[in-house]
């Protein structure tokens, strides 16, 4: 891209769009398989999120609820919760927070991590 933003760059046929969708379905795929550190996971993942890179990709914190499991997602929620309170106009961050409760509850309720007591 030789210093070109990815949003600057001309994908009206949409090829850059699939192949950083695939990409993006490999590394989750890689991450399945590979079990990394689910706290460095979420430490890499969520930064990405709030980059403007990730609309190509299309890339969610829901796709990446199995491999985050509770302790994945308990740093994700930290992290964005402060992404959030540092710009809480911003449309990613909203729209993490949004997202956030319904990976959690996904989480939950399939097993991959235990409820938070109250």
């Amino acid at each position: 891209m030789g210093g070109t933003r990815a949003g600057e760059i001309d994908d009206s046929d949409g090829l850059m769009a699939g192949v950083a969708s695939g990409l993006a379905e490999a590394h989750l795929e890689a991450c399945r398989t590979a079990r990394p550190d689910p706290v460095g996971t979420a430490e890499w993942l969520v930064p990405y999120l709030l980059d403007e890179v990730n609309d190509a990709a299309g890339i969610g914190l829901f796709d990446y609820r199995e491999v985050l499991g509770g302790p994945g997602l308990a740093r994700a929620r930290a992290l964005v919760v402060t992404a959030w309170r540092a710009n809480p106009n911003g449309w990613a961050q909203k729209h993490l927070m949004e997202r956030l409760p319904k990976a959690e509850a996904t989480a939950w309720t399939s097993g991959h991590t235990r409820r938070p007591s109250t």
